[in-house]
């Protein structure tokens, strides 16, 4: 059995998590770490914890999705960040590719997107621990 993907959800909408949740949990190879809602949350979530992939929204309770990108440059194994947001304008694009995102998903029209790139994420893991 091969390490699944390690996820991490970071989203201030109970609604949007619990729907990420029940998506990552579908997936095939990949295995849901935890789901907060704060930027220090997540900090210390991907300071003390294994995480491949963090799916990170640009507004939080307390704190941005932003600052979880610039923290998130800081680690030693640097996991791939989704921004999965509703605000997908330029300059949030630019700032969060600028930031080390990996991907950038608007939450209206590319939930679909988001499992399919989980799921390319995951057997890639997989196939590369082979």
């Amino acid at each position: 059995m091969t390490d699944p993907l390690h996820v991490l959800i970071v989203e201030d909408s109970p609604l949007i998590a619990q729907r990420l949740a029940g998506m990552v949990g579908t997936l095939p190879f990949s295995t849901l770490d935890g789901v907060v809602d704060t930027e220090a949350a997540a900090c210390e979530q991907l300071a003390y914890d294994h995480i491949d992939v963090a799916i990170v929204d640009i507004n939080l309770r307390r704190g941005s999705g932003f600052g979880v990108l610039r923290y998130m440059r800081r680690l030693r194994s640097e996991p791939q960040s989704i921004v999965y947001t509703n605000d997908d304008l330029p300059p949030y694009r630019r700032a969060a590719f600028a930031l080390g995102a990996s991907h950038f998903i608007d939450k209206n029209s590319d939930f679909q997107h988001l499992a399919e790139l989980l799921t390319r994420l995951a057997m890639a893991k997989a196939s590369s621990a082979r």
